[in-house]
């Protein structure tokens, strides 16, 4: 999100008809890539997930994302170890 005309970036949980916002950026955040970790906890069933940007029509600014990674555990936790596997990974 670089240039004077950046104005905004949300990505949302989508379940049906019900949506959050779950990260936001507002204006111009440097000419250099950012990491952004956005936990979203446990989701039982299917869901989406959108992004949508906003700039300004005659400013020149530049939005971008790369490498998405959706890392979770499996759902139910297991009784006797109470932690998740780190090795599973949703792409």
């Amino acid at each position: 999100m670089y240039g004077s005309g950046t104005q905004l970036l949300r990505a949302y949980h989508v379940e049906g008809t019900r949506s959050s916002i779950i990260f936001e950026k507002m204006g111009s955040q440097g000419d250099r890539w950012q990491l952004a970790d956005v936990p979203i906890g446990r989701i039982r069933g299917e869901f989406n997930l959108q992004i949508g940007a906003r700039k300004s029509y005659t400013a020149q600014a530049d939005i971008a994302i790369d490498d998405i990674k959706l890392i979770g555990c499996g759902i139910p936790q297991t009784p006797t170890s109470g932690s998740c596997n780190p090795n599973i990974q949703f792409t």
